[in-house]
């Protein structure tokens, strides 16, 4: 009995972290489309900002990094409060959550650290090797699209899929609150399609959404975990 009040305890400020991680990277993502005017997402315009917001464009790459390694948290802390029945599949979820937060990692760390050094040195190069750093900007940004962007909510979707079907299928929650994190997994899954069509202006925009909207879900399961008495 006193396991499962810890373990609650863990999820629950595992869940209210994540909350206010989603939030400050939510409002970073808007003060970087305020500022460096991003509504409309171009190589050039990034090109521009970047270099000139380097703390705020790689503290936000941070936050969203930070975001991303809480879903493992997160999913470690769900597999110990979930019935026993659901172990196995809440396992295939958090093996699913671990290689995509590993492809977000790798796409952060491409646009928080690689891409704004080659969008520094465009500025001092010839035009041989300005042609040739810009190449590299681009690829840069399109390993940050395909991984994180893409492949990681495809992932994560199909994890978020099975963690809320195991809440609906349990009672550890109120299922309106199980019911809500539904939108989740097609936000996730939306912005992977988005992703996988070349959209380079909706699969953004759906990401601060999915920011927004998982800050709002994790403060309510966190709420709900700690005022919850551990079941028999």
């Amino acid at each position: 009995m006193e396991s499962e009040r810890s373990g609650r305890r863990y999820f629950s400020n595992i869940c209210l972290a994540a909350a206010i991680i989603h939030v400050l990277a939510a409002l970073l993502i808007c003060v970087c489309v305020r500022q460096g005017h991003l509504g409309h997402i171009t190589l050039i315009g990034l090109l521009h900002f970047v270099p000139s917001h380097l703390v705020l464009w790689r503290f936000t790459c941070l936050l969203n990094t930070m975001s991303s390694l809480l879903l493992i948290a997160f999913a470690i802390g769900y597999r110990e409060i979930v019935d026993r029945r659901y172990h196995t599949s809440m396992t295939i979820a958090m093996f699913l959550i671990a290689i995509g937060v590993t492809q977000d990692l790798n796409g952060q760390f491409s646009i928080m650290v690689v891409f704004p050094n080659l969008a520094s040195l465009l500025s001092v190069h010839g035009s041989f090797l300005y042609h040739q750093t810009l190449q590299l900007t681009w690829s840069a940004l399109n390993q940050w699209y395909m991984q994180s962007v893409l492949q990681a909510n495809l992932l994560f979707g199909i994890a978020w899929f099975l963690i809320v079907g195991s809440m609906l299928a349990t009672k550890i929650f109120p299922k309106w609150i199980a019911w809500s994190g539904m939108p989740i997994v097609a936000l996730m899954l939306s912005c992977a399609a988005f992703a996988l069509l070349g959209d380079h202006q909706v699969a953004p925009a759906i990401v601060f959404i999915l920011r927004a909207y998982m800050a709002v879900w994790f403060a309510l399961l966190g709420l709900f975990a700690d005022a919850k008495k551990s079941p028999a």
